[in-house]
């Protein structure tokens, strides 16, 4: 084998376990079938999908910048820190959102660089559903699938 064959080898294996890394990091955990939606008092998913509808930012793994469209259409960028990095500097992920039950749900339907995104999105999924624990004007707090992580968004308007 050539050096050539071995630089290749190990640059494909490289951005294989930078995209698990990432997806586990920056992206919430596939969780449709994981999260108990619950009671929520009635009117109140209609105050969410008004007050959500805005651009959101948070630091989780890095910076996340979430900007959620009335439409029911969303785009994330993510801008991974530490060696997370060298995977991509920077990843957009497209996505339709609902809010049913209190719970924010996103589905990805793609994004860029795009094989980069879609080895994320095979490694962990395209949708999630995360438990809205508070939304206020200011403030979107979220709990993921695993029951102990929250992402807290700030809205930036």
């Amino acid at each position: 084998m050539t050096n050539h064959a071995k630089k290749r080898i190990f640059a494909v294996l490289l951005i294989a376990i930078g995209a698990a890394v990432i997806a586990v990091w920056c992206w919430p955990k596939s969780s449709v079938e994981n999260q108990d939606v619950g009671s929520v008092q009635p009117g109140l998913d209609e105050q969410y999908r008004e007050l959500v509808v805005g651009t959101w930012q948070d630091d989780f793994k890095g910076q996340r910048t979430l900007t959620v469209r009335a439409d029911g259409t969303a785009t994330m960028v993510v801008e991974p820190d530490g060696l997370n990095a060298l995977f991509a500097a920077q990843l957009t992920f497209e996505e339709e959102w609902s809010i049913e039950g209190g719970q924010f749900k996103q589905k990805a339907t793609g994004g860029e660089p795009e094989t980069r995104v879609s080895l994320i999105l095979k490694t962990m999924g395209t949708e999630s559903n995360q438990k809205i624990l508070e939304l206020t004007t200011d403030r979107l707090l979220l709990l993921d699938a695993d029951g102990k992580t929250q992402y807290d968004w700030r809205r930036m308007e």
